[in-house]
């Protein structure tokens, strides 16, 4: 069959290659399907061109990417769908229908069916029932969810513990090369940049992260050859010249890391590398960030979340203020100039508390602070728990990104924390030291720009 994969219309200044939908690809053309991905951020496509798209590339079934923030635009996504043809058959995955589960088929009207969890393993199998090739019972396809006689059914997911046999995303539908200079965090040494992701799942209880709903606790690990296979495909066949790692486990397991660090050092890849998500700053040390820098990875972003203990204790972090202190030392000490990630308005948090993280994150030698507001994301501890007090009647799912102020613990307002939020990114990047690190890493205008616009988001009320 004729599958499409969407990564949906979205409003984000975050522009990079959407890996899973590599991997799903890679997956269904395994199974012999032929498969395509539009990506509407990448192509700046509107509804129009959205229309457009699906007319000409005349698809038997549609899968589309959904975090929350999208939600509405993926509802008129799916209604452009049926409209220009009521057979196809719409599926939803991803981040939000593996947190909110069967209301993610009450959340799209439209879409016949949804997907929970990692779907290389259900996704082949749902594909091939559909197409005749398989006498497979919907109970027995992992993570699907559908309607049956008035109800709605969601089956469990499955893990796929052998990682290096998924193979890797198909490339060639996400060239980096077409990708502009917008990464997850910002900035690069050199261009163009691939994500990649080593591991999957979290053993850690943070209440505010829905990782562990979607890939579970359990970190599972792809062979050090399948990862440097990967990096040195993306070199010589695409001309990348930085990788970012995406994952928030990679320095878990030290020996891990060695094997990661020497494979690179020993096949002589010519690119730089970079830890782009928040790791944990209780897993690194002098020995290990000394070999990463050798191997080439030339900055970190870690984790830090607060600068109160009672908060971290709140967000069920298992991190110390002194480990974190201690971390961010060692880092500069091996000559790293870390980004931190700072999360405001955490239920419970007062006022004072959020002052402290400000301060907390001066104190410290970053060269980069992002201060996030707090967003209670589906699938995570702290999303149940206000649910369950009743605190989530109505969720503006639109809100839900690092700018907006979708929820708002006690008694300051939406409009309060957002002020908050820009003072406190102002306050830390408004020193000169800071400003000119910023500067001295503008790579290009094209780079300038999609810098430009996520201070404008950050900035705007």
């Amino acid at each position: 069959m004729k599958v499409l994969l969407v990564r949906p219309i979205s409003n984000t200044y975050i522009i990079s290659p959407p890996i899973g939908l590599g991997y799903l690809a890679t997956a269904l053309r395994k199974a012999g399907h032929e498969v395509n991905i539009i990506d509407c951020i990448r192509d700046s496509m509107g509804f129009d061109a959205f229309e457009a798209a699906i007319r000409r590339e005349k698809p038997d079934i549609v899968g589309i990417q959904v975090w929350s923030c999208d939600v509405a635009n993926v509802q008129k996504s799916l209604a452009i769908i049926k409209s220009a043809n009521k057979a196809v058959i719409t599926i939803v995955g991803g981040a939000h229908p593996s947190g909110v589960l069967g209301d993610s088929l009450i959340h799209f009207k439209d879409a016949d069916y949804a997907y929970r969890g990692e779907g290389e393993k259900g996704l082949p199998m749902f594909i091939d029932r559909i197409a005749g090739r398989s006498a497979v019972k919907f109970e027995d396809i992992p993570g699907l969810i559908w309607r049956e006689g008035g109800k709605i059914k969601c089956n469990d997911p499955i893990l796929v513990d052998d990682l290096d046999g998924l193979g890797l995303p198909a490339w060639d539908l996400i060239d980096p090369r077409t990708y502009p200079e917008a990464p997850h965090q910002g900035f690069m040494k050199a261009f163009p940049i691939a994500p990649i992701f080593t591991t999957r799942g979290c053993p850690f209880s943070c209440t505010f992260c829905a990782t562990r709903t979607i890939t579970g606790r359990k970190i599972r690990y792809r062979s050090t050859d399948s990862i440097i296979e990967e990096i040195k495909l993306l070199r010589e066949k695409y001309g990348v010249k930085e990788i970012h790692v995406e994952d928030d486990n990679f320095t878990m397991d030290r020996e891990f890391v060695r094997r990661f660090c020497q494979g690179i050092l020993d096949d002589k890849i010519d690119v730089y590398w970079y830890c782009s998500s928040g790791l944990r700053l209780d897993s690194l040390d002098e020995e290990m960030l000394t070999l990463m820098k050798k191997a080439r990875c030339y900055t970190l972003t870690v984790a830090i979340e607060s600068g109160s203990q009672r908060v971290l204790d709140l967000m069920k972090k298992s991190l110390k203020i002194d480990d974190v202190r201690k971390g961010v030392k060692v880092m500069n000490k091996v000559g790293y100039k870390p980004t931190g990630l700072f999360m405001i308005g955490f239920p419970g948090e007062t006022r004072a508390e959020m002052e402290e993280t400000v301060r907390f994150a001066m104190e410290l030698n970053l060269k980069r602070a992002q201060f996030a507001i707090f967003h209670p994301l589906p699938g995570t501890e702290i999303y149940d728990e206000l649910k369950a007090k009743g605190e989530l009647k109505e969720l503006d799912w639109s809100k839900l990104k690092p700018s907006e102020a979708a929820y708002v613990y006690g008694d300051m307002s939406a409009k309060e924390l957002k002020k908050f939020q820009r003072k406190a990114f102002l306050k830390f990047h408004l020193r000169p030291k800071i400003l000119y690190y910023q500067l001295r890493e503008i790579r290009s205008l094209q780079h300038l720009f999609f810098l430009a616009k996520r201070v404008v988001s950050m900035l705007s009320s």
